[in-house]
């Protein structure tokens, strides 16, 4: 089967749970390059009702340590999702398409 170019995963992300872990990794196995799309603060407090815990940048940060993503995008609002979605597959689709290696031994580089 055929991996899609690009997935992605909605999320407020304020915590990383296990749960998110798992859907991440899952829509990992099926794509070449894996987006997290993170609330907005704004966002988050229409949607959830309340501020929060970490500002998105913050958010953003962590998400984007996480082992398999390769880029995260902001969600301002459920409208204009599908249209920064579609700028996502052309932007972001060669994102850490390089490998990085250990060579022991090298120190003189």
């Amino acid at each position: 089967m055929a991996k899609k170019l690009v997935d992605y995963v909605i999320d407020s992300c304020e915590f990383i749970t296990p749960e998110l872990i798992q859907r991440i990794e899952k829509a990992r196995d099926g794509c070449q390059n894996l987006g997290i799309g993170v609330y907005s603060d704004d966002f988050f407090l229409k949607r959830i009702g309340r501020n929060p815990i970490r500002p998105y940048s913050e958010r953003a940060f962590i998400v984007g340590h996480i082992t398999g993503v390769d880029f995260v995008f902001e969600v301002n609002d459920e409208e204009s999702f599908a249209i920064k979605k579609e700028a996502c597959y052309y932007n972001n689709a060669k994102i850490k398409q390089y490998h990085i290696g250990y060579a022991p031994g090298t120190y003189d580089l």
